[in-house]
C-alpha cells in the first residue's frame, strides 16, 4: 500500500507540474481583462450603500409618474417627512430621474433641507461641491452657506474662510457669506471681500459693497476710497460718499476732498461739484463764501458756475455783488451772465433795471440779450419801452431788439407794427443793424415773407443790412431755395 501511495504521488506531481508547465506557457492575459478584474475586485471590497426605504421608492416613483400640477405636495412629504440621516442613497436614486427638471428641483429642495440640520451644513456642502452639474452647484452653494450664515454667521465665516483657495466653489461660498454679512456689518463684509479675494472679483465686490460700507462709517470708506481700482466705477462711488458723509461732516469731508493727491484731480472735482450742488440748493451764500477759499483756476471758476444760477434765482442782487469780488475774469463773466440768466427767469423786470445801471461791459451786453425775450414774454409793452432806451449800439443791445422782435413776432404781432417801432422808438444809430436783426427773427418764422418784404426796400444802407440777413437765415434751413430766390433777383449791386 505504500508503495501505491508513492506511485499515485509521484504521477500527480509529474501531472500538477505538467499543467503549471503548460500555464506558463500561455500568453498573458490583456490589459483591459486585468483592468476589467481589478474594477470587479474593488467592487467587491467598497462598501454598498445602504438601500432607501420603501416609501421613499414609492414617493419617488409616484412624483416621477404624477402630472406637474400634483407634484408640489408630494414635493412637500418628500421634505417635511423625516428624512433618513444620511440623504446620498435618496439623492443617488433621484439622479437616475430621466427628467432633468424634475431631477433639479427634487436635488435642489433636498440639499437645501439636508443643510438646514447644523450637524448634516457641511456634508451636505462638499455633496453640492461634487455635484457635476455646475449651475445647479452654485445654486446649492450660495444657498447652503447663505443659510448657514443667517442661523449662525461666526461658524459659516469661520468655515469659508478656511477653506482652501483651490477649493471647489470657493467664490460663490465667499460671495455668499458676504452678501449675508454685509446685513450685519458691512464694514466686516468689505474687509473680508477684500482680504480674502483678489482680481476682478475683489474690485466688483469693493464697488458694490461701497454704498453700504460709506452709510455706516464715511471715514473708514474715504479711507478705502483712494485704494480702489481707478475706473469709471469711481464716479458713481464718489457720489455715494458724498451722499453719506455731507449731511453727517460737511467740513471733514471738504477737508479730505481738499487733500485728495495731486492724480485724482478729476475725482476731487467730482466730489467737490456734488457737495456744492447740494450745498447751493440749501444754502448759495454759504456755498459762495467756501468758493472763495479755493484756489484760482478751473477749480474755483467751475465750482462758481455751480452756485450761480440757485443763488441767482433767489436773489440775483446779492449774488452779482458775490462774484464782482472775484479777480479772475475768466470767473467772473460767464457766472455773472449765468446769474443774470436765472434772475431773469423768475423776475426779468428787476434784472432789467438793474442790467440798465451796469457800464459798459460784456456781462451787460449778455444780460442785455437775455433779459429782453423774457421781459417780453412778461409784458411786451414794457419789454419794448425798456429796449427803446437801452444806452449804446453794442452787439448787446442788438441782442435785445432781435429778442424783443422774436416775441413780438411769435405772439401775434405784425411785421409792420415792429418796423416803424424799429423807425420810430429807436435811435438813429442803431435803426439800420436793428432792422437786421428784426428781419433775422421774421426770416426764422415765415422766411418767404421776409424775403418778399427785404427786397422791397429801397436800395441804401437798411436794404444791404436786411436781405443778407434774410438770405443768410434762410440758407441755413433751406441753401438750394435761398439760392434760387437769390439767383432770380434783378441784377442789381447787391446781387453782384
Amino acid at each position: 500500500m505504500n508503495r501505491s501511495l508513492l506511485l499515485f504521488g509521484g504521477l500527480l506531481v509529474i501531472v500538477l507540474g505538467g499543467f503549471i508547465g503548460y500555464l506558463l506557457l500561455l500568453p498573458p492575459p490583456p490589459p483591459e481583462a486585468k483592468a476589467v478584474e481589478q474594477l470587479a475586485t474593488e467592487m467587491k471590497a467598497a462598501p454598498q450603500p445602504p438601500d432607501i426605504t420603501p416609501e421613499f421608492e414609492k414617493l419617488i416613483q409616484a412624483y416621477e409618474e404624477a402630472p406637474e400640477e400634483a407634484r408640489e405636495p408630494m414635493l412637500l412629504r418628500l421634505v417635511l417627512e423625516e428624512p433618513p440621516s444620511d440623504l446620498t442613497p435618496l439623492l443617488a436614486r433621484i439622479r437616475t430621474l430621466e427628467d432633468v427638471e424634475q431631477r433639479r428641483l427634487l436635488e435642489k429642495v433636498l440639499v437645501r433641507t439636508w443643510a438646514m440640520d447644523q450637524e448634516s451644513t457641511v456634508p451636505a456642502f462638499e455633496y453640492a461641491q461634487q455635484i457635476g452639474d455646475r449651475e445647479l452647484a452654485e445654486i446649492l452653494i450660495k444657498a447652503i452657506i447663505g443659510d448657514w450664515a443667517q442661523r449662525d454667521l461666526p461658524a459659516a465665516q469661520t468655515f469659508v474662510i478656511a477653506l482652501e483657495p483651490d477649493a471647489p466653489y470657493r467664490t460663490e461660498a465667499m460671495l455668499a457669506l458676504t452678501e449675508e454679512l454685509a446685513k450685519a456689518s458691512p464694514v466686516e463684509a468689505y474687509e473680508l471681500i477684500s482680504t480674502h479675494t483678489e482680481g476682478p472679483l475683489r474690485a466688483e465686490w469693493q464697488f458694490a459693497l461701497f454704498p453700504l460700507l460709506a452709510k455706516v462709517d464715511p471715514l473708514a470708506a474715504s479711507q478705502a476710497y483712494l485704494e480702489l481700482p481707478r475706473d469709471e466705477r469711481q464716479k458713481p462711488t464718489m457720489a455715494a460718499l458724498v451722499d453719506a458723509w455731507r449731511p453727517v461732516d460737511q467740513d471733514a469731508l471738504l477737508a479730505w476732498l481738499k487733500a485728495m493727491p495731486a492724480d485724482q484731480q478729476a475725482l476731487q472735482e467730482l466730489g467737490y461739484t456734488l457737495v456744492i450742488r447740494k450745498w447751493a440748493e440749501e444754502d448759495p451764500q454759504q456755498a459762495g463764501e467756501f468758493i472763495h477759499t479755493l484756489p484760482v483756476g478751473p477749480l474755483q471758476t467751475n465750482m462758481a458756475g455751480i452756485v450761480a444760477r440757485p443763488w441767482g434765482a433767489k436773489n440775483g442782487r446779492q449774488a452779482l455783488v458775490w462774484v464782482d469780488k472775484f479777480s479772475d475774469p475768466q470767473l467772473k463773466v460767464p457766472t455773472a451772465i449765468a446769474i443774470f440768466s436765472a434772475w431773469a427767469e423768475v423776475d426779468p423786470v428787476a434784472a432789467a433795471q438793474y442790467a440798465g445801471m451796469l457800464t459798459d461791459s460784456p456781462v451787460r451786453d449778455a444780460a442785455f440779450g437775455i433779459i429782453a425775450p423774457l421781459l417780453a414774454a412778461k409784458d411786451l409793452k414794457d419789454a419794448a419801452d425798456w429796449v427803446s432806451v437801452l444806452p449804446g449800439s453794442t452787439p448787446g443791445r442788438l441782442d435785445a431788439v432781435e429778442g424783443l422782435a422774436t416775441v413780438w413776432l411769435q405772439e401775434g404781432g405784425e411785421p409792420a407794427d415792429i418796423y416803424r417801432y424799429m423807425q420810430t422808438r429807436l435811435p438813429k444809430a442803431v435803426r439800420t443793424p436793428a432792422l437786421g436783426r428784426f428781419y433775422r427773427a421774421w426770416a426764422r418764422q415765415d422766411v418767404a415773407a421776409a424775403a418778399k418784404s427785404a427786397t422791397k426796400l429801397p436800395e441804401g444802407k437798411a436794404r444791404l443790412s436786411v436781405v443778407p440777413e434774410v438770405y443768410a437765415t434762410w440758407a441755413m434751413s433751406d441753401a438750394s431755395a435761398a439760392a434760387a430766390s437769390a439767383e432770380a433777383m434783378p441784377p442789381s449791386e447787391l446781387r453782384r
